[in-house]
């Protein structure tokens, strides 16, 4: 039971990333192409990740700071 406490935000995190990705290809095409959304869901993923281990109480702060960190990095990286 304490493996499903653990598993069970990171598949739903799973899931909704890949909403996230098949959502985010319907984009504009005039828009500059950057890794924004790619970045936002590697540290949804990466801040879900560490919540569970290390900061139990608190896991929604170790989320959001995960997804702006990945936001900023994949807008700075453009796609060439």
């Amino acid at each position: 039971m304490e493996i499903f406490k653990i598993l069970l935000p990171l598949i739903i995190t799973v899931i909704l990333v890949l909403i996230v990705i098949k959502k985010s290809k319907a984009r504009s095409e005039n828009a500059p192409e950057t890794y924004m959304s790619l970045g936002m869901t590697l540290g949804i993923m990466i801040g879900a990740g560490f919540g569970t281990i290390f900061v139990k109480d608190n896991v929604a702060t170790s989320i959001s700071i995960g997804m702006l960190l990945g936001m900023v990095i994949g807008m700075s990286i453009t796609k060439k």
